[in-house]
Parts: C-alpha cells; structure tokens; sequence
C-alpha cells in the first residue's frame, strides 16, 4: 500500500511530508508560473518491517499556491482510443483554475477527466486532495 503523508505547518508557513512509495504532490506556484513536485524517497507500506522512512521539507508557501495530492488514476485515465490523461493535462488545469477554491479546482479536474475519458469506463480510483493557499 503506498501512502502520501503531509503536514501543513500553518504557523512557519511550511511542509514537511513522506512519500511511501506514493506518487508525488503536485504544486503550482502562480506568482512564479512554475510546478514543482513534492517527492518521497521511500518504499510502499508493508514491505520492509524495519525500513525507516524519510521526511522532507519544501519551500516555504507563496501566497496562492496550489497542492494536489492525488491517486494515479487522475494522470492515468485512458480516453476512447487508449491516451492516457497525464500530468501536463492536469498541470494545465491547476493553472487555469488556481485563482478559484479548492473545490472548485476538484470539480474542474473531474470534469477534465469526465470529457477526456468521453463517456468511456473510470477504471482505475480517482483521489485528490487540493490545498489553496490564500492570496495575501
């Protein structure tokens, strides 16, 4: 079982997370028209009782960044003729909705993935969990 563990450290403004062989957190940075991804180092759950896992630490938060931690059946759906979504696809969408709310970003990137997959079969579990940092 892979797991994504992040702390968000309101007070410094921070991160610090663990990535147990879970695909990255996605962060855009609008101020800076940048993405960056927040990578863990170690192995799934369950594998090795005496593994010890890694924390890091990021950069601190900009006003109006966006974090999406989410499940590879986001980049991984397929459409009708087997092309798969991709990041770049769900990279497009954090920035053209990054001004709005966090659940109004969930709702876009659904509905991205709806129109992708053009009426075909969600085969794989769509999660995601969005942070949006105010602005200011």
């Amino acid at each position: 079982m892979t797991m994504y563990y992040l702390i968000v450290d309101t007070a410094a403004r921070a991160m610090r997370w663990v990535g147990a062989g879970h695909d990255a957190a996605i962060v855009y940075r609008p101020d800076e028209d940048r993405f960056e991804e927040l990578e863990g180092s170690d192995i799934p759950l369950g594998i090795d009782a005496t593994w010890s896992f890694t924390e890091h630490a990021g950069s601190p938060w900009t006003p109006g960044m966006v974090v999406l931690v989410g499940t590879d059946g986001i980049w991984e759906s397929r459409d009708p003729g087997g092309r798969l979504y991709g990041k770049a696809a769900l990279r497009e969408v954090l920035r053209r909705h990054a001004g709005a709310p966090a659940e109004t970003i969930i709702r876009a990137v659904l509905d991205d993935l709806e129109r992708h997959r053009a009426g075909g079969p969600q085969e794989d579990d769509v999660t995601m969990v969005v942070l949006r940092v105010r602005p200011g």
